[in-house]
């Protein structure tokens, strides 16, 4: 019977769980909290609760109250207020492209080549914004280099002049930029692709069985040595000198002489091939100009570079040389000119600086001790020093 009853209860619709004593006592407490009103706040502590609000430091301007999230910090940025900037957290705002094209402007040539291989977005606004290169080209050089000329952007100007790695076969070292060809080659590259002024014409009857003469001057030129270097744009001037060609620039101008006058009829041909003349012996004149002018530019930077080079390593030997007299006990010229720490020291060209003294110093004071012991011994053998 038992057993039948519990089933009749069990069929019946479940009964509601009764809350437990914790959920009570919660209750209670709540409700207790709730009826209790200001007027049973003592005076003084009503006072003193306004007071403590009143001294909270409100939220900074720009910033929203955050509940959950993160810990270090009580404020995020809103976004319909200024960014807040901070050292120590890197700014979560989208920076429009624009705005970052004005902030390229503020480095060098060489970093911003860098900088476009770093990030695809990068890469875009620095396609995009022209005049970023520009802006920078002018802060860096001023009017020491040319514009670029035609067919020639600024992005491909500032590769030529600061870029590194040769443009036919990638070897990362190569630096030598051929300005009569627009091109960055290593020397096997670069020997490999010109050829000399009778060569050039015999590929130039190859390849246009019409009449073409004085086609050759369409084409930039190059003069090299009797040794085999470079020497510069421009055609050679004396016998032990050769004019050069590259074979992609006398492929392209026979490629587009024989597309304008492959159909061209007797009587409009004249006319046509002096205008077309005209026109590309007028841009081989402004690549020979333009060519000439970025040679001297890096000739005279390479002088100045030299120069400046020359005279931080003097006045590092000068530094150095009253440094070292000021030691206890002083150290002779004679001593400092044999320490092996003090003739690396000066071949670096830096400046010299009270850090790069304070390093040189104990090297030398370890090294004195045997270098007089040998100037020592050679002054009594019979041998002196100068």
């Amino acid at each position: 019977m038992a057993t039948s009853s519990t089933f009749r209860v069990s069929a019946q619709a479940p009964s509601v769980s009764k809350p437990s004593q914790t959920i009570l006592n919660f209750r209670a407490y709540k409700k207790r909290t709730a009826s209790s009103t200001s007027s049973e706040i003592p005076e003084s502590k009503r006072q003193k609760r306004s007071e403590e609000e009143a001294c909270r430091t409100p939220p900074k301007a720009g910033a929203a109250r955050i509940t959950k999230g993160r810990k270090k910090s009580k404020y995020v940025n809103d976004p319909d207020k200024p960014t807040r900037l901070r050292t120590t957290r890197p700014v979560q705002a989208k920076v429009v492209s624009d705005v970052w094209a004005l902030v390229l402007e503020y480095l060098e040539p060489a970093q911003l080549l860098v900088l476009k291989d770093t990030s695809a977005v990068f890469r875009e606004i620095l396609t995009r914004y022209s005049h970023t290169w520009k802006s920078v080209r002018a802060s860096a050089y001023g009017d020491a280099i040319p514009d670029p000329i035609e067919g020639l952007n600024e992005f491909q100007y500032s590769d030529l002049r600061e870029g590194k790695g040769c443009q036919s076969c990638r070897n990362g070292n190569t630096r030598k930029t051929y300005w009569a060809f627009l091109r960055r080659f290593c020397r096997p590259c670069f020997e490999s692709k010109i050829v000399k002024a009778p060569e050039a014409v015999k590929i130039m009857d190859a390849a246009l069985p019409m009449p073409h003469e004085g086609l050759i001057d369409c084409v930039p030129s190059g003069i090299m040595d009797s040794w085999g270097n470079f020497v510069g744009c421009g055609t050679a001037e004396s016998q032990y000198q050769d004019t050069v060609y590259l074979r992609s620039d006398l492929a392209a101008i026979a490629a587009e002489y024989q597309r304008e006058f492959a159909n061209a009829t007797e009587e409009e041909r004249p006319e046509r091939m002096k205008e077309w003349y005209a026109k590309n012996c007028s841009k081989v004149i402004d690549r020979f100009v333009f060519a000439k002018k970025l040679e001297a530019w890096e000739r005279d930077s390479r002088h100045t570079k030299a120069a400046d080079s020359a005279l931080k390593k003097k006045n590092r030997e000068d530094y150095y040389t009253i440094k070292a007299a000021e030691m206890t006990p002083p150290l002779s010229k004679e001593v400092l000119i044999c320490c092996s720490s003090y003739k690396k020291a000066i071949k670096i060209a830096k400046a010299p600086h009270i850090n790069s003294w304070l390093s040189l110093k104990p090297k030398l004071e370890e090294e004195r001790i045997q270098v007089e012991a040998s100037l020592k011994d050679r002054q009594t053998s019979g041998f002196f020093v100068t």
